[in-house]
């Protein structure tokens, strides 16, 4: 009867390690799968930033009228932003983090973007001129209710912000 009895112990305990050896298993490809995808986007989006830079200052001349050189340090300063959240992006979904760190990471790019654009500039402010410094701009901190945006184009990004549903702040 012992006999019987370890050897169905150690079965259960062979079936309860093989249990376990297959979970780490398929975490750890699951894992793999991710970094390797991410290093795809990653490579992605490196591939497609001249034709981005290149696309973003024939907007910027054609359609807000910019002269050259003030479109080329704008869209710069865009790219540098956009390389940034991706950044950030990436580290949340390496390490795992909340998906209301990338709901906060998204309200701030877009602040970047607003905050950039002379235009959004100069309606924020009340004495906003043309030879405004550049360095001023990039300062300026626009507290936008980005949530309520969202759900203007019928996006519902409630479940993503920050706790409360209301402004981003920086």
């Amino acid at each position: 009867m012992n006999e019987v009895v370890l050897i169905v112990m150690a079965e259960i305990i062979f079936i309860l390690v093989l249990l376990l050896l297959t979970i780490l298993f398929v975490g750890w490809k699951r894992k793999k799968n991710n970094h390797a995808a991410l290093e795809q986007l990653l490579d992605s989006v490196s591939l497609r930033e001249e034709r981005r830079k290149s696309s973003l200052i024939d907007y910027l001349t054609g359609h807000q009228k910019m002269e050259k050189q003030v479109a080329v340090e704008l869209c710069e300063d865009f790219i540098e932003a956009e390389k940034q959240f991706l950044y950030q992006f990436l580290e949340q979904q390496v390490k795992q983090k909340p998906m209301s760190d990338f709901y906060r990471h998204l309200c701030e790019l877009l602040d970047k973007y607003l905050a950039l654009l002379p235009q959004a500039a100069a309606s924020s402010t009340a004495q906003a001129t043309k030879s405004a410094d550049k360095s001023a701009v990039k300062k300026k901190t626009l507290e936008t209710d980005w949530a309520a945006a969202f759900a203007d184009i019928g996006l519902d990004m409630s479940s993503l912000s920050t706790g409360d549903g209301s402004k981003a702040k920086n």
